[in-house]
């Protein structure tokens, strides 16, 4: 992903992976046929994270707490690969179809994980009835613009910051038969974890 950011997806070539890699160009098409195999499997791989993020997820006796939680969750995750999504965004267009498709089903599932929730939130009586798939595509949407428009953002905001604006957003977006929760500390102790998990790197 370094070369394709520095460099471009166009402008690096099979050579530059190799020198990168420090193999010989030969050796390099042993593991691949082109430069798009390096490209979808960089993004399949950065991508996978997003499914085992689900299962990461702590439950909560709230419904409420627990979709918030999610949400701070897979903000965290774009926050850490915010400059290579970037390039998912940029390049993925250069990817054959069915490649195209298989990273957009990985994005659905994570659309999907969330509309489960809320529909799971329905049955429990905890949430009205609404549009879960529609609440579900803007909640991945917010988590997007971090990455897509974070140079803007953060003119205006920091990570923590955007983390509790886009939190009172989803408490107004979803009608929840009560709302009465402890943000702040939520979105403190999960800044707390993404700072720690820097500080380690």
């Amino acid at each position: 992903m370094e070369l394709f950011k520095s460099r471009g997806f166009h402008k690096t070539t099979v050579r530059d992976i190799a020198a990168a890699a420090n193999m010989q160009v030969g050796t390099v098409y042993l593991y691949i046929k082109s430069k798009d195999d390096v490209l979808y499997l960089a993004c399949k791989n950065m991508l996978a994270e997003y499914s085992s993020f689900m299962a990461v997820v702590p439950e909560s006796s709230s419904v409420a707490e627990t979709i918030i939680l999610a949400f701070l969750q897979f903000l965290g995750l774009i926050d850490r690969y915010r400059s290579d999504l970037k390039v998912v965004y940029r390049e993925s267009a250069s990817l054959t179809s069915d490649r195209q498709q298989d990273l957009f089903d990985t994005e659905r599932a994570v659309q999907g994980y969330f509309s489960k929730m809320l529909d799971d939130g329905i049955k429990r009586t905890a949430i009205a009835e609404c549009d879960t798939a529609s609440i579900a595509l803007n909640i991945v949407m917010m988590g997007h613009s971090w990455s897509i428009k974070g140079w803007a953002i953060k003119d205006i905001m920091n990570f923590e910051q955007y983390a509790r604006v886009q939190v009172r957003n989803i408490i107004r977006m979803i009608p929840f038969s009560s709302a009465s929760l402890d943000t702040d500390t939520m979105i403190r102790r999960y800044c707390d974890e993404v700072d720690n998990r820097s500080r380690a790197k």
